[in-house]
């Protein structure tokens, strides 16, 4: 009995969700055939591309939400792996069609009759396929029997997006004849194209809180790969994002110690608090950047002083203060603070932390050094789960 009132409650709330979005989207239709011109034929290229979504959405999930649903219940079957597979499966096709879509992006809209607005397409293609995305998680919850997020997501979809086109077919046109400002966030030649935009922006936020979700990412790693290698895949990703998750704080707080180090020091020396603040964010944001980074916020930063010199002093006496703290603070981050932060937040020797940037940098450049060490350590992680065997890779590995 118990178990029956589960199900009719679970049923109630799915229906429910179901009714009020139609019933809400529906109000739509009036927004936009009332703020949408007949001379622009606005309504009539919205519901005509939608009517192609329709078709898409069936296409690109193929059915994968009830397969997901009889073999997840099916007695032998993990679950998890089976979420995992359709989940990596219909992601993989999505991806795949938005991609094409891209490549053949004007001849796909000429052939529909969109040859003047390709962005619609585009738009349009890449919200589809992360629909279709969604389609497998939102089976999941309800596997799962989770009615109230269910539930819960897709009114924040229908609301923000009836909120958003409120504001972009009603209260930001009346405030554009009015207020320039308005003109920085709405362009009324856009017309129709907002109502693709929205949608758009709209399926990347519920996205969003599914990657967030819990074994997501797990699920689609881990069916990529045959069931006894599980166990060792989901104790790298642990290690990955626990030692990530460590680094990356680590660079935020040594990043905030040197833009308020900075700061301070500039002021001492009788800088404006405006322009010691701007050295301050400009060394803390670059410092990000291995190496390189100080470097160019240090010549930005010298720039700054030679146009607004410190008050009583000259130009060069200016630059010199400046060129000289930096160089002061950038050598106590550099051999005191990073050392210390990065070595020990992902294990790894100072040096070995130095070749590798090192490496990364003349092979890649500025975007190799700022890859360098999460890159390294994801391969340390894995190198210690399936290469343990190898004495280099035991070496490499033993502080994780």
């Amino acid at each position: 009995m118990a178990e029956l009132k589960s199900v009719a409650k679970d049923t109630a709330i799915y229906g429910l969700s179901s009714i009020i979005g139609k019933f809400l989207n529906y109000l739509l239709v009036p927004l936009y055939t009332a703020k949408m011109t007949v001379e622009s034929g606005g309504y009539g290229i919205v519901t005509n591309i939608y009517a192609y979504v329709a078709l898409l959405m069936v296409i690109l999930t193929f059915g994968m939400e009830t397969t997901l649903f009889r073999f997840a219940n099916k007695e032998g079957e993990n679950p998890q792996t089976v979420y995992g597979t359709t989940l990596t499966m219909v992601g993989s096709l999505s991806l795949l069609f938005a991609l094409l879509v891209l490549a053949f992006l004007h001849p796909i809209a000429s052939g529909i009759g969109y040859a003047d607005h390709p962005e619609y397409v585009g738009i349009m293609a890449i919200t589809v396929a992360l629909d279709a995305f969604q389609a497998i998680p939102f089976a999941w919850l309800r596997y799962q029997h989770r009615p109230i997020k269910f539930f819960a997501l897709k009114m924040l979809f229908i609301v923000l997006n009836i909120t958003l086109n409120i504001l972009y077919f009603v209260v930001l046109p009346a405030l554009y004849v009015r207020h320039a400002w308005v003109g920085a966030i709405y362009d009324p030649s856009v017309g129709p194209g907002y109502a693709f935009i929205l949608n758009l922006v709209c399926t990347s936020f519920i996205t969003f809180f599914f990657l967030k979700e819990e074994g997501l990412f797990y699920a689609m790693v881990t069916s990529v790969f045959p069931e006894h290698y599980h166990g060792n895949i989901t104790r790298a990703l642990d290690s990955v994002t626990v030692l990530l998750a460590r680094y990356f704080t680590g660079i935020l707080s040594e990043s905030l110690l040197l833009t308020i180090a900075v700061t301070l020091v500039m002021m001492a020396f009788g800088m404006k608090a405006a322009d010691a603040g701007f050295i301050g964010l400009i060394m803390g944001v670059m410092n990000v950047v291995p190496y390189a980074g100080p470097l160019i916020g240090g010549v930005v930063s010298v720039f700054v002083g030679i146009v607004s010199p410190i008050e009583g002093m000259s130009v060069g006496h200016t630059a010199f203060v400046i060129a000289g703290s930096l160089l002061i603070l950038k050598g106590m981050d550099d051999f005191i603070l990073q050392p210390t932060l990065y070595s020990e937040r992902v294990k790894a020797h100072p040096l070995e932390i130095f070749l590798v940037i090192l490496i990364a940098g003349s092979l890649a450049g500025i975007l190799g050094m700022l890859l360098a060490i999460p890159s390294y350590t994801v391969l340390r992680v894995f190198a210690k789960e399936f290469f343990s065997q190898f004495r280099l890779a035991r070496k490499l590995t033993e502080k994780i």
